[in-house]
């Protein structure tokens, strides 16, 4: 992120105040600066709420960027655990890096397969209009079921691809703060694998400990009961209320005169 790091101190020591969107954009100030730091969490207006209640499918949005492939391994065979129970659970793949993966991840799945010794019935597709109900018409074994792959290149990719997903994995160490804002701007409950300032644990999200062993009950919990899907959408619209207009300018003036007092 930091370019010059000594130019960059000197600006943060000449500052009061400094405004940061995440919780690796906050340690990365407090290492360089003893300057107060305010966590503001940013969000687009432009994504709209509860858009994949209309769909029949219950479309999870995996992102398959800052993974190792052995942590990709055990997401994707919980994941496939969960398509195996449900068939109304629908698995798509994302990517932000502007490189196909295509191939690498049809690598991976054969490599789980084989891991599993039983022959899954996916196949990873970027062609969501050859198929139809969910099954190819163009593979040899017309049992297979699809895998949906997208790669981000624009605003706007991002917006079709949120207005049917059901539920978000962004399960890196350091998640994407992108599909974070996203996600609570479009009012979808996320999982991920450490704390952020855009999840409240179990509100509109899950923080899980361990993927081969939580995954699958956090994504069933909110694909499985409505409920707790509603509760999550609604927490997103208390966050973004709490984050937008008068309220946030009370938050950086309260900031600014505890600054100026102590």
């Amino acid at each position: 992120m930091w370019v010059n790091n000594q130019l960059t101190q000197k600006l943060l020591n000449n500052a009061k105040l400094v405004l940061v969107d995440s919780d690796n954009n906050y340690s990365i100030v407090h290492e360089l600066s003893n300057t107060k730091v305010l966590q503001i969490p940013t969000f687009d207006t432009r994504f709209k709420l509860g858009e994949s209640n209309h769909e029949s499918m219950d479309k999870i949005l995996f992102l398959v960027d800052g993974l190792s492939e052995i942590e990709r391994l055990n997401a994707m065979s919980e994941i496939i655990g969960t398509l195996e129970e449900h068939s109304n659970y629908e698995l798509h793949l994302l990517s932000f890096k502007g490189e196909n993966k295509q191939s690498e991840l049809n690598n991976e799945l054969l490599k789980l397969s084989s891991q599993l010794k039983v022959e899954l019935p996916y196949v990873i597709t970027d062609k969501p209009t050859m198929l139809s109900e969910n099954q190819t018409n163009t593979d040899d074994n017309p049992r297979n079921r699809a895998v949906f792959y997208h790669i981000v290149n624009s605003e706007l990719d991002m917006f079709s691809i949120l207005k049917e997903t059901r539920l978000v994995l962004n399960l890196g160490s350091n998640p994407n703060v992108y599909l974070q804002i996203a996600a609570i701007s479009s009012g979808i409950p996320q999982i991920l694998t450490t704390s952020s300032l855009y999840l409240n644990n179990n509100k509109n999200g899950k923080v899980i400990e361990n993927i081969s062993e939580n995954l699958g009950t956090a994504i069933d919990y909110y694909l499985l009961n409505l409920r707790n899907w509603n509760d999550s959408q609604l927490e997103a619209v208390r966050l973004i209320s709490e984050y937008t207009g008068a309220k946030m300018i009370d938050k950086l003036k309260k900031s600014l005169l505890e600054n100026k007092n102590g």
